[in-house]
């Protein structure tokens, strides 16, 4: 049996635990990451830097400063923005335009 990925985080004093599968993506705002997920959303204090560390060798892609996205969730992708299953179109900064073109070809090859 393949052991769950799970992503933790710290809220308070207690750690949250979300598998990778039930995580859309994540936003930085003001020294907090809001972690958008199949069920709604959770705020904590971390860096975006620091989440994508945990994350990158899965099927997670650092699209902007701001922005990191599980690529199982994204519904269109056209090289400058990527449009999530919530709905939700979020930039890709011109700075990481070929990285993120380059690993989501990657990530697709695999599936």
């Amino acid at each position: 049996e393949q052991v769950k990925q799970i992503f933790r985080y710290k809220k308070r004093l207690e750690e949250q635990a979300v598998p990778y599968c039930e995580i859309m993506y994540f936003e930085s705002k003001a020294h907090q990451v809001i972690v958008y997920k199949v069920d709604g959303t959770d705020v904590f204090y971390d860096t975006i830097k620091n989440v994508y560390e945990q994350l990158k060798s899965h099927d997670f892609l650092r699209i902007h400063q701001s922005f990191v996205v599980n690529y199982h969730f994204v519904r269109s992708y056209d090289g400058a923005q990527m449009t999530m299953a919530d709905g939700k179109t979020l930039s890709v900064s011109r700075a990481r335009r070929k990285v993120t073109s380059d690993r989501y070809e990657e990530i697709q090859s695999r599936w």
